[in-house]
């Protein structure tokens, strides 16, 4: 139940086992006993602070968690953080997964080292990627099983993307985009309690390469078969 050795929680001083806020909660877990809380007790400050953990680099991101909230307001002024990927080190790719704007709706951020082309034709260093597929609205008192994915581009091309799938629902799927223009990998991973009011938490949370799914195997394809012709049962 411990978040240390494996998780750096020296931002919260004195590295506590369990952090600070965020921290290890008994209150609403989605499975076994704990899960990550963050208490939000003013929306105009800052809320709390991050753990840290580095993973295996890989250029094809894959992460599952399941998210639940309780009395939450998200913040109105920015963005409320909830997850950055990025390469343990300087420059490359870096993913923030966040809602944004006060809305209740998960979406990402790129941010890159050189100005690229957004999806919505501008040219900069930092890329939005809103919901664009379905909208999946983030109710309080509800776990979500919430997947993300970014795959980084090959170095000069054009050929990342970054997707949110809700319970299963495709909500965000942004293509063709440039998220590095080197070779740097995805390789550390910062959880964030910062701006809102209210509890969130955090439960089974899974980085991995391929797609992990919310029952712990990839989804298979549930489309029905076509009805066969020419059949008769006797």
């Amino acid at each position: 139940n411990h978040l240390t050795p494996n998780w750096n929680t020296s931002a919260c001083g004195g590295s506590p086992q369990d952090g600070c806020n965020a921290a290890i909660s008994t209150d609403v877990p989605h499975s076994g006993t704990h899960s990550l809380k963050s208490h939000y007790p003013d929306i105009t400050k800052q809320a709390g602070t991050y753990i840290d953990r580095d993973y295996l680099p890989t250029s094809n991101l894959w992460m599952r968690l399941y998210y639940y909230t309780r009395n939450f307001t998200y913040f109105t002024g920015a963005e409320t953080k909830l997850l950055i990927s990025k390469p343990n080190g300087a420059g490359g790719p870096t993913m923030y997964w966040h809602m944004m704007w006060g809305d209740n709706q998960m979406m990402a951020k790129t941010t890159h080292n050189v100005a690229f082309t957004c999806p919505n034709g501008a040219v900069d260093t930092a890329c939005s990627l809103f919901p664009n597929m379905a909208v999946k609205h983030l109710a309080n008192d509800t776990w979500y099983c919430i997947e993300l994915h970014a795959l980084a581009n090959t170095p000069g091309a054009a050929n990342g993307m970054v997707e949110v799938f809700v319970d299963g629902t495709q909500t965000v799927g942004h293509y063709n985009l440039q998220l590095r223009s080197d070779s740097s990998q995805f390789s550390y991973l910062s959880h964030y309690t910062q701006m809102g009011l209210g509890d969130r938490y955090v439960d089974d949370l899974v980085v991995a390469d391929t797609r992990i799914g919310c029952s712990g195997s990839p989804p298979t394809d549930i489309t029905p078969p076509y009805a066969p012709r020419g059949l008769r049962v006797q």
